[in-house]
């Protein structure tokens, strides 16, 4: 699950750069964990 954790994170840090990026993200990063748990 640490595995999993860690890109986003990182990729979270890189976003926070960006304010529009974020926005468009931020719904992606919440309904790939659902996707994970569908697998």
């Amino acid at each position: 699950m640490n595995g999993k954790l860690v890109p986003s994170f990182a990729a979270i840090r890189v976003i926070r750069g960006s304010s529009w990026l974020r926005i468009v993200i931020s719904p992606v990063v919440l309904v790939v964990p659902s996707w994970f748990n569908a697998f």
